[in-house]
């Protein structure tokens, strides 16, 4: 009996609740998607200002820069275009004379010196050792 009451008390309502609640669920996600949806915009909107804002700024200072830069040159110009009556009593002290060439230490070994102790070397006559050895006494 209890069941049977149950039932045809609840019955209906139970069968349109998840139906129902279903329907909710769906209008509240779609709520927080558009809020979210708006304030990402916002967001978008905002940035694209401040970075607009921040391009206006940056040009700005740029033709500031120019403009100075432009009134340094032609004040430099001026400056040196303009006689000058500053005169100078001090006296400069000649340039030192330059430095003698240094003297080689020991003579250098000429080329074909050099290639006939490959030779030597290749030929078997010789080590390498003893053809560093030989370069050696040359060059003093």
């Amino acid at each position: 009996d209890f069941q049977m009451g149950f039932d045809s008390d609840f019955g209906p309502f139970l069968s349109e609740w998840p139906q129902e609640l279903s329907v909710r669920i769906q209008e509240k996600v779609q709520r927080a998607v558009r809020v979210a949806e708006e304030k990402v915009a916002e967001a978008l909107r905002q940035a694209e200002e401040r970075i607009a804002r921040a391009e206006a700024h940056t040009e700005h200072m740029d033709e500031r820069r120019a403009r100075r830069e432009q009134r340094r040159q032609r004040a430099g110009a001026r400056a040196s275009a303009a006689p000058s009556a500053q005169y100078s009593w001090t006296v400069q002290a000649p340039p030192p004379p330059p430095a003698p060439p240094k003297a080689s230490k020991a003579p250098q070994v000429s080329d074909e010196e050099r290639m006939t102790i490959l030779r030597m070397v290749e030929e078997g006559k010789i080590s390498v050792e003893q053809a560093e050895k030989l370069l050696q006494a040359l060059s003093k």
